[in-house]
């Protein structure tokens, strides 16, 4: 019984998120890669999606302060040129 609940004190779980996390999966078409930043009340968030045969890098940014998200960044890496979006100050109601 005490090897048990030592165990068990062991294997405690912690569900607050740590301040810096990355991810990624595999699908049909390419690569899905997420990095997320927590920095107090601000949150950064990076995805990128690279296609296996044709087809362009894409990268999408977001950026929250509290519940407001500020940015959304969108980059299209083609040959030729970039395209770029930009969206700034979004506000929720």
């Amino acid at each position: 019984m005490l090897a048990g609940a030592l165990f068990l004190t062991a294997c405690s779980h912690n569900s607050s998120l740590p301040p810096f996390t990355a991810s990624g999966f595999a699908e049909d078409q390419g690569a899905v890669r997420i990095w997320r930043k927590d920095s107090g009340d601000n949150v950064h968030l990076l995805a990128v999606f690279s296609p296996w045969r044709s087809g362009d890098t894409t990268t999408r940014e977001y950026r929250w302060q509290g519940d407001n998200l500020t940015l959304i960044n969108i980059n299209v890496y083609s040959k030729p040129p970039v395209i770029f979006a930009r969206v700034l100050t979004i506000a929720v109601i």
